[in-house]
């Protein structure tokens, strides 16, 4: 198994101020059908802030437990934890 490296689609380095998309083997298409039905699913529960953060946090500890080796899990969970930290500040 390969090493995995962390992507994510948006970061907020734009000098502008804004978001700037990052390369991605992903289309846009793909990317935003599946964000919408995640979405749709969080309102359709009517899933309040808390329940759709902590719901969010389990998908995401998921996949890092069973997508990613056991020695690369901890760099990557920082990895996403500062680039979700960068996307909020903005």
């Amino acid at each position: 198994m390969e090493p995995e490296t962390i992507c994510c689609y948006y970061s907020p380095v734009h000098s502008t101020g804004g978001v700037m998309p990052q390369q991605s083997k992903y289309s846009d298409q793909q990317f935003e059908a599946l964000m919408t039905r995640i979405i749709e699913v969080l309102e359709q529960e009517q899933a309040n802030r808390d329940l759709s953060l902590m719901v969010l946090g389990n998908v995401i500890t998921r996949i890092l437990q069973h997508q990613v080796r056991e020695e690369d899990r901890e760099m990557m969970a920082q990895q996403f934890a500062q680039v979700l930290v960068k996307s909020v500040s903005q």
